[in-house]
């Protein structure tokens, strides 16, 4: 199952169900240059993404439907679990396990130790174990996913861009106002995609299920 990551401010407001909507990067390797919402398409500098089964879609430009059911890895009516800050607390290599601590609450879990590093610790290998299994350093967001606990299910999806956030869909996010989301969006994105930048997104709106 799809992941998608929130900090901890996000996590407490979409645990209150005060958030439904998220945005996620799009890479610039499809070279978007408009969305044009009356007709429902997106246009390209130069769109190449093929693969096997792809619709025979013009090389610049798409549906936005279409773009969004072959090229965004979450899709529509799929269940996602949402990562959340967490560390490994503890490893207890008899009983094969990992503690997992969750920074939103301090509550912890235990889940088996995934199979690549259960091989290093057979063959005698722990110094080829990542720092983040001992240091307590947070968990990268690909590892792990298996210690997620909280659900959705995406209801919609388009695409936009970043500074076209309207105030309504600002506090879908979770915000009063643009200012606040902004804020919130530059610490966590990568150089280059600040909302200054704005980079196009897809727009997930969601429905909260709770713990999994």
């Amino acid at each position: 199952m799809a992941n998608i990551y929130m900090n901890l401010k996000t996590i407490k407001l979409l645990v209150k169900e005060e958030k439904i909507q998220v945005r996620v990067l799009i890479p610039r390797r499809f070279s978007i240059l408009e969305v044009d919402k009356n007709n429902n398409i997106l246009i390209f500098q130069d769109f190449t993404a093929k693969k096997k089964g792809d619709p025979n879609w013009d090389a610049n430009k798409i549906k936005i439907d279409d773009f969004c059911k072959y090229f965004s890895k979450i899709k529509k009516h799929e269940k996602i679990f949402i990562r959340e800050p967490m560390i490994v607390s503890g490893i207890d290599v008899k009983k094969r396990e990992l503690s997992v601590k969750y920074i939103e609450d301090e509550s912890i879990v235990n889940i088996p130790i995934p199979n690549q590093f259960l091989k290093m610790i057979d063959s005698k290998q722990e110094n080829l174990l990542p720092e983040w299994l001992s240091d307590e350093s947070k968990i990268p967001r690909k590892e792990l996913n298996n210690a997620c606990r909280y659900v959705v299910n995406i209801e919609k999806i388009r695409v936009e861009r970043i500074k076209d956030i309207s105030i309504e869909d600002c506090r879908k996010e979770g915000f009063s106002g643009v200012e606040e989301y902004e804020k919130v969006w530059d610490e966590s994105v990568p150089k280059g995609y600040l909302f200054k930048d704005n980079p196009y997104v897809f727009i997930y709106d969601f429905k909260f299920k709770g713990r999994k």
